[in-house]
């Protein structure tokens, strides 16, 4: 990015009043997330099936939907709302029915982030968290929860928000990197929890999408990638199974596509 566009990110995105030391360190931290590869908003419809079914607890069939909304820039913050139902059917018994809603801000130097997620199964209580977060330099990672109960924790210092961590990611793709681990925070769970993440990135994919909903004008002739994000336990010293793993296809834009959930 120009030094231009550096600075009139940096003026338009005002700081609080600091001593001379402080506010010299911040402006190069926020100089170093003004660089990075900016992210565009887009609302997107995932309809998960079921694609490979392993082991002997693993269902018969599955379906579901995820409806994801991103919006905000480095200068207004990042929004970012996710609805997602899903269906999981076994040989025998009834289905499993799981939603999830969340609603997340991410403030644009990746510096406060609050989030409202609620989880159902079934017809059980749904489990609702909401809180915020907020990174201070050289301070842990404190949070500040009132939902399910008023509670305060301090986690890694080196988490990243979400938006944060895509924008890495990016960078990371951009640069030739194939590697990028990280820790993350999304507030996820009961909002006291930090992941461990590995993300593989593939080279830059040469071949039309195959998913009919990406070729659109707006991603044509645009730079993707293969990525696939694991996620760990970071409290877990030993080496462990991925919790989860999520792969996709990165536009540079920030725009993912061909969704995969393991």
């Amino acid at each position: 990015m120009a030094l231009k566009r550096v600075i009139g990110a940096l003026l338009v995105c005002a700081a609080p009043l600091l001593s001379p030391s402080a506010r010299a360190k911040d402006v190069i931290q926020d100089a170093a997330i003004a660089a990075l590869p900016r992210l565009t908003a887009y609302h997107a419809v995932y309809d998960l099936s079921l694609a490979q079914a392993k082991g002997g607890n693993a269902p018969a069939s599955a379906r579901g939907r995820i409806a994801f909304e991103f919006s905000g820039s480095e200068c207004e913050g990042y929004v970012e709302k996710i609805r997602q139902v899903t269906e999981l059917r076994s040989s025998e018994g009834a289905p499993q029915i799981s939603s999830l809603r969340s609603a997340t801000f991410e403030a644009g130097d990746g510096k406060n982030y609050h989030f409202d997620i609620e989880q159902r199964a079934n017809r059980d209580p749904a489990d609702h968290v909401r809180g915020e977060a907020r990174k201070d330099s050289g301070q842990p990672l404190s949070v500040r929860l009132q939902n399910p109960a008023p509670r305060e924790a301090n986690l890694a210092a080196e988490a990243l928000f979400p938006s944060s961590h895509l924008r890495r990611l990016l960078a990371s793709a951009q640069a030739g990197g194939h590697l990028l681990e990280a820790l993350v925070y999304d507030g996820a769970e009961d909002g006291r929890r930090v992941f461990r993440t590995t993300a593989t990135i593939g080279n830059a994919l040469s071949t039309p999408p195959a998913a009919k909903a990406a070729q659109v004008d707006a991603l044509k002739n645009m730079r993707r990638w293969p990525v696939s994000i694991s996620y760990f336990d970071a409290d877990t010293k030993e080496d462990q199974t991925a919790l989860y793993v999520i792969s996709f296809e990165l536009y540079e834009n920030g725009v993912s596509t061909a969704l995969k959930l393991d």
